[in-house]
């Protein structure tokens, strides 16, 4: 499935950015997705949902046993994890995630893409259209027009894209229809495409829109969303800073945008929306652990999903088709962040694309070593939300004590860390994600801020370096110094701030209050 055409690209200039207005003017780039390439594989009937209400679906969630009733399920790959009897790779560990997650509410995704229908495996909460290809009308009606809406016409007339891509990351899980979406989540369609291909303005139009703007007096959206997918893309050699306002917004909000690279096999960096700043770029991995052959690449990658072979939703209700490439990769993220947010609430942008990296499994042996062009490996979601949930509570990133409650005779006894010789009572351990990567230049980097400065890298010095999950750190000045973290290897560093190391409010031991 190749998620861009060639296009013709047109220059955007724009006076002002209004929030309640269109943001864009007429002049217009043009962007797409996939055009339907999938291969049908199966019949599964459809069949009226059981009707369990959600907390009775956690209360089945919550087990070490748990897999999903779904048909499809079996042929869900990325739900396998990284080392499994298949052999397979490029695969992302979904369930181990969701058997252990705790979700206290259920998430909102909001999908912006093209051609959505009304499947009976799939939860729209809301919708809106933004697009005005074809004979479209900006407004309410975000499905696939009722005369196109027939099986043979959705093939002939239309990408069924949108739903195929909501249904991996949000179909409906556990209710004995088609396939288990990664996240059982409420779904947004906001339309920005018609029959797979729009402008770009209209795909901002609908970001904006999903963020609770209103755009050219449309109403607001009526449920609050916590993840933004964008399985969808074309090329333009940079942000416009209209568009990077945006981004800033839904940083501001705690909005992730989670994007796709595209297909054209060029460099990232000239393709837009994933070329602005602050979002979550997916590549698409194959099941041998490679990078997709057609994928785009380079620095702005932040991690790999599985997209080979995902089924999905296709114009016929009763049947499930594969589907590739990156457009599929990322509701797979988005789902798994989704998932995140349901237990643990929200996360900065640096957070979510820290964890990402740092519990990222390795890609196959010899592939994709070019970290400049792949990014940091394939999603773990299991370890993705263990270490996450380790954050949020305190146990990981956080500096103790490295006496913890040990009751020693001599408190004064001395041990070596980073060539210095340190007073354990001076000593902090910081627990770190587990370095999966096959590389033997990955390390953390401990870095060091003036008290109260933004962690941006250009602003901190490298105080210690580790390639261990555990560090053992002293001579630290809390008093005018922050300490963060971020992922390094030899050719780059992840992300572009470092993720502030806290100091526990535990007392010291006994010991070394004498």
């Amino acid at each position: 499935m190749k998620l861009t055409n060639k296009l013709s690209i047109a220059a955007i200039s724009i006076a002002t950015v209004l929030a309640s207005a269109s943001l864009f003017a007429a002049e217009e780039t043009l962007i797409s997705s996939p055009v339907s390439n999938y291969k049908t594989y199966s019949n599964y009937p459809v069949v009226e949902s059981t009707g369990d209400s959600y907390s009775k679906f956690i209360e089945r969630v919550l087990s070490p046993l748990y897999v999903p009733n779904d048909p499809a399920y079996k042929d869900q790959r990325h739900w396998l994890p990284a080392t499994n009897s298949d052999g397979f790779i490029g695969t992302n560990n979904i369930l181990s995630s969701v058997q252990r997650l705790t979700p206290l509410r259920k998430p909102v995704i909001a999908y912006i893409d093209s051609g959505f229908y009304d499947h009976p495996d799939i939860v729209y909460r809301d919708g809106y259209s933004f697009t005005t290809r074809g004979r479209q009308e900006v407004g309410e009606n975000f499905f696939i027009q009722d005369e196109y809406n027939t099986p043979e016409l959705r093939s002939y007339n239309c990408t069924v894209h949108g739903s195929a891509v909501a249904g991996i990351g949000g179909a409906t899980r556990d209710n004995g229809l088609a396939i288990a979406g990664v996240s059982d989540a409420d779904v947004v369609a906001v339309r920005a495409m018609y029959c797979g291909n729009g402008y770009l303005n209209e795909v901002f139009d609908s970001i904006n829109w999903a963020l609770g703007n209103s755009i050219d007096g449309s109403r607001l959206p009526e449920v609050d969303i916590d993840v933004i997918n964008l399985s969808l893309g074309g090329q333009k050699p940079s942000c416009e800073v209209e568009h990077q306002a945006i981004f800033d917004e839904a940083n501001k909000k705690g909005i992730p945008l989670v994007i796709a690279v595209g297909n054209d096999q060029v460099d990232v960096a000239g393709f837009s929306p994933a070329n602005c700043k602050g979002g979550i770029v997916v590549a698409a991995a194959t099941i041998h652990g490679d990078l997709s052959p057609v994928s785009n690449y380079g620095e702005g990658i932040d991690i790999v999903a599985l997209g080979d072979g995902i089924p999905s939703f296709i114009e016929v209700e009763d049947e499930i088709g594969y589907w590739d490439e990156s457009s599929v990769a990322t509701p797979i993220v988005s789902g798994t962040i989704a998932n995140a947010i349901s237990e643990l609430g929200k996360f900065t942008i640096h957070e979510l694309k820290f964890f990402l990296s740092a519990t990222a499994s390795a890609f196959a042996a010899g592939q994709c070593d070019d970290s400049l062009r792949c990014g940091a490996g394939i999603l773990d979601a299991g370890d993705f939300i263990d270490s996450l949930r380790d954050y949020r509570t305190g146990n990981m990133l956080t500096l103790k004590s490295a006496l913890g409650n040990a009751q020693l005779c001599d408190k004064s006894l001395y041990i070596t860390d980073n060539d210095e010789l340190a007073r354990l009572c001076e000593t902090y351990e910081v627990e770190l994600p587990t370095i999966k990567s096959s590389r033997d230049d990955v390390r953390y980097e401990i870095l060091e801020f003036p008290k109260g400065s933004p962690l941006a890298f250009e602003n901190g010095s490298v105080f210690t370096t580790i390639d261990s999950s555990r560090l053992l750190i002293s001579s630290l000045d809390f008093d005018t110094k922050d300490y963060g973290v971020r992922l390094c290897n030899d050719e780059r560093c992840y992300g572009e701030e470092a993720i502030k190391i806290s100091k526990s409010q535990e007392d010291a031991p006994a010991i070394c209050n004498d």
